[in-house]
């Protein structure tokens, strides 16, 4: 990323591969005060930690080196008196550009979709769901044509409408005749079908037949349905309900 002139900030574990040792050792840990940093570079990327109310571990190309008098950051105590904490560039950056994802992070969690499934694609595709929906409702917020709800009601009035009337559960009892095919009410009747150039009739697979794992050969089709069937009885099991 950096030779592509991507620079990139990050909060990280201790004990990460390739992280200093020196910056998360216990012993070196006590040693420090609130605002302290210890830091280590190689080639263009910057290792550190800051200690703040606990040790935090930052890495990074996006700045150089911590200066040795770094900005200062506001930190309230529990008197309600503000204290002055020096923090190196580096976590600034990350705090300032990180807001907006923690706090996608932390909505998303509050009505997440649930996903059963092991595949680590299923888990990505609704998490980018997730994330979509979160947006469209920060969107709804900022619009001036909306007006304000939470994002708990966003989500049901969503989820109604990608539902409709679908029901996953069946309908009990015997069925009606609504959605009973054509083929099952109307006057349906066998017929011939036409005669080739020899003379001789053609003749057509029957579907009732193949359906049931069988090749046979008819001359009688329904001119209505337009299929070949066998005079009896598949003619007859082909129009009943």
């Amino acid at each position: 990323m950096y030779h592509n002139k991507i620079l990139c900030c990050g909060t990280l574990r201790s004990g990460r591969k390739e992280f200093p040792a020196c910056l998360y050792e216990k012993e070196a840990s006590k040693r420090m005060k609130r605002g302290d940093v210890l830091w280590r570079m190689k080639g263009p990327v910057v290792a550190l930690t800051w200690m703040d109310k606990k040790a935090v571990h930052a890495a990074g190309t996006y700045t150089q080196a911590p200066a040795q008098q770094p900005p200062e950051v506001n930190r309230k105590q529990r008197d309600g008196t503000i204290q002055k904490v020096a923090c190196p560039e580096l976590v600034s950056s990350y705090n300032k550009y990180m807001d907006g994802v923690d706090k996608n992070d932390q909505m998303k969690s509050h009505y997440p979709i649930p996903v059963a499934g092991k595949k680590w694609w299923s888990r990505v595709f609704f998490d980018l769901i997730d994330r979509s929906i979160y947006n469209s409702f920060v969107l709804e917020q900022e619009s001036p044509h909306h007006g304000k709800r939470s994002q708990k009601l966003l989500r049901i009035d969503l989820a109604k409408q990608l539902i409709g009337n679908f029901c996953s559960q069946r309908k009990r009892g015997r069925p009606s005749d609504e959605h009973l095919l054509a083929r099952h009410v109307e006057r349906h009747f066998p017929d011939f079908l036409p005669a080739n150039e020899k003379g001789k009739r053609k003749e057509r697979r029957c579907k009732v037949c193949y359906d049931a794992g069988k090749i046979k050969k008819t001359s009688y089709f329904c001119s209505d349905c337009d299929v070949g069937r066998c005079a009896a009885p598949c003619f007859r099991l082909y129009h009943q309900p």
